[in-house]
């Protein structure tokens, strides 16, 4: 059991083996929630299923990606992993991305090809964090709190990496000579929330070090409740762009020339009133182009997801939304492209003075099968064709600076069903099949080098306040999430050997011999 105080000056205990669902006997007792020094060599003295004590040593490492004052913590996090797996028999290495960039970390265990293989995909970065930014507790110190730990990275993405590590070891743990009975490839990142540099690039020149893989395992967002667990089946894309208009070379007074010149400022309000109407509607031509049709099978999905419409609108402080219909909403946030205008910064911030630049910020979220050149190409062309209405003369310029694709699995395949049953398995209940607005450029990238399908399995609530202060994660929900991984890698490994099986029991009929033999002949011949 576990203890932890709260801000009522009430104690509590804990019972987690009630709550992790599985004996006493299989986890070492937690340990308490005192802060351990964040030394990399402290792994090597860790019990090896002592889960708490690494996920609170780990929690220690600023491992901040986008400040560089946190650059050498960021290292310090990396190896830290990077010992985690090689403790437990994982094949690691720490590969160099782009310069001045934290490591990817990569590991394999076992290369059995009758085995099925699995990838696990994570992040060991986290987003800045101080105590003065409205924590309650230390954000580097894991805290326990009315059943939830606190601290920076815990739901995003520390405790979701460590959960499916201890996940692996659990399963080779339990197969008969610690042989693991499927094969296990591993991809921590350490710049996720700084842009990825050179991911993509670094991991396409180590594809033949992994290997083949049959899925990848993604766990790296959210339930959209606090209730029911979710398999997540689709993201959206990401597109950034600036606009950006300039005028006179220098700043002017507006008392002195107000009137007598174009005011960038002026001129990029105009244009930008003309890109999305009050009611969210996309004004762009050809935005909506080639969105894939709702088929009458995904609303069914729709149709299963509890929602509650009130609890929604006051988690974000607003008294409407624009729908108050709840499958149109979600299909307006999940799968129906938008446009966002975030901010404007002007060459001045004066309140007399007449900005000679102005720059917007904008996002725009595609869907399938949106091409987002075809998309950046219909925005970029209306907003020269609104400047040029303007007949101002000023110059505008437009900057595509990311662009990330979207993804959509199939919640129907295998693999999916696979993670069905181990969810359900675990918490008692059928999960629902939801998608996000959001995006992780990981996944569409991944499926496409390693040939393979993804499934997002989240461990945490949509409550966990992933990248704001006083970050958590239940802990009902990590250690339930750490058996939910060991029973969809299980299941994994029951689906092939039972399609092994069946293959062996079918007889082959004699044409079927025979056409393989003209086939096989064919291919000599060719060669």
């Amino acid at each position: 059991m576990l203890l932890s105080s709260s801000h009522d000056n009430r104690v509590r205990v804990w019972d987690l083996e009630t709550m992790i669902g599985r004996k006493q006997e299989s986890m070492s007792p937690p340990p308490s929630l005192s802060p351990l020094p964040p030394d990399v060599a402290e792994v090597e003295r860790l019990q090896p299923s002592s889960f708490l004590d690494t996920l609170r040593s780990f929690v220690a490492i600023k491992t901040v990606s986008s400040d560089p004052r946190f650059h050498e913590q960021c290292w310090r996090g990396a190896k830290f992993l990077h010992s985690v797996l090689e403790s437990m028999g994982i094949e690691a290495k720490l590969v160099q991305t782009a310069e001045g960039s934290n490591p990817l970390i990569l590991g394999k265990i076992g290369n059995d090809s009758t085995k099925p293989t699995v990838l696990i995909y994570g992040h060991y970065d986290v987003q800045p964090a101080a105590i003065g930014d409205g924590w309650d507790s230390p954000p580097f110190q894991l805290t326990g709190r009315d059943g939830y730990l606190y601290g920076r990275g815990v739901t995003d993405d520390k405790g979701p990496v460590l959960a499916g590590i201890f996940a692996v070891k659990d399963v080779i743990k339990g197969n008969p000579g610690g042989v693991p009975p499927l094969n296990f490839r591993f991809i921590y990142e350490g710049e996720a929330e700084n842009g990825s540099k050179g991911f993509c690039d670094t991991l396409t020149r180590h594809l033949e070090w992994l290997g083949s893989t049959d899925v990848i395992l993604v766990s790296n967002n959210y339930w959209i409740g606090t209730r029911r667990p979710c398999l997540t089946y689709g993201l959206r894309g990401l597109i950034n762009m600036s606009v950006e208009v300039t005028g006179a070379t220098l700043d002017a007074h507006s008392g002195e020339h107000g009137g007598a010149i174009d005011e960038p400022l002026v001129d990029l309000i105009c244009m930008l009133s003309k890109l999305v109407s009050s009611g969210g509607k996309v004004l762009v031509p050809g935005f909506y182009d080639n969105v894939r049709p709702l088929t009458d099978e995904e609303l069914q999905l729709y149709a299963d997801i509890d929602v509650n419409l009130e609890h929604y609108k006051s988690s974000l402080g607003v008294r409407r939304v624009l729908t108050e219909d709840v499958v149109k909403l979600l299909i307006t946030r999940w799968r129906t492209p938008h446009l966002s205008i975030h901010n404007i910064e002007t060459s001045s911030h004066y309140d007399t003075v007449i900005p000679r630049r102005a720059t917007a910020k904008i996002s725009i979220r595609t869907v399938e099968d949106q091409d987002p050149i075809v998309v950046t190409t219909a925005i970029r062309d209306h907003l020269i064709h609104l400047f040029e209405s303007l007949g101002t003369s000023s110059q505008l310029d437009v900057t595509i600076y990311n662009v990330d694709d979207w993804w959509l699995g199939n919640p129907h395949s295998s693999y999916f069903k696979a993670a069905e049953k181990a969810l359900e398995s675990v918490w008692g209940v059928k999960p629902m099949y939801v998608r996000e607005g959001g995006t992780i450029r990981a996944t569409p990238f991944l499926e496409r080098a390693l040939q393979a399908p993804a499934v997002h399995i989240p461990l945490g609530q949509s409550t966990d306040r992933a990248h704001l202060e006083n970050e958590r994660i239940r802990m009902e929900n990590l250690f339930k999430g750490q058996n939910v991984f060991k029973n969809f890698f299980l299941e994994l490994a029951q689906q092939r050997a039972e399609s092994i099986h069946e293959s062996i029991q079918t007889p082959v009929a004699d044409d079927d011999i025979n056409s393989v033999g003209v086939e096989n002949r064919a291919m000599v011949n060719d060669n």
